[in-house]
């Protein structure tokens, strides 16, 4: 019982200090699609070819705030909804608040949101590569 308290006030302790530095969490979520002919697509995956054969699942996102301190990363997750043409891959994570987000999946250049625009999208943003 002791060890349940415990953890209980360790866990409110936390939250009060959160709580206190206004720090809010936001749970972001994207889509990264590549539309082009030459993919190498199949039931269980997908991946560019040629000037996109970087794209594929485990290729790296990253988010930096506008200072430019990275406030998450995550990977592609290979999405079902591929199909011949077309890979769509999906990512997501958890930021902190801030008043920019530069998102970068790869080396494919950085695409900046501000927090109002995210708020507006419902924390959801969807990047098209390709034809």
């Amino acid at each position: 019982m002791r060890t349940r308290w415990s953890a209980f006030v360790a866990v409110a302790a936390l939250a009060t200090a959160m709580a206190g530095c206004g720090e809010q969490a936001h749970r972001l979520q994207g889509a990264f699609i590549l539309n082009d002919t030459g993919v190498d697509h199949s039931e269980s995956s997908c991946s560019g070819t040629g000037e996109y054969a970087d794209i594929e699942a485990g290729l790296g996102v990253i988010v930096r705030d506008e200072a430019g301190k990275t406030v998450g990363s995550t990977e592609l997750v290979y999405d079902s909804q591929s199909s011949a043409g077309q890979c769509v891959y999906r990512w997501e994570m958890t930021v902190a608040d801030a008043k920019s987000y530069s998102i970068e999946v790869g080396q494919r250049g950085a695409g900046t949101y501000s927090a109002a625009d995210l708020n507006r999208r419902y924390w959801q943003v969807a990047t098209t590569v390709g034809d």
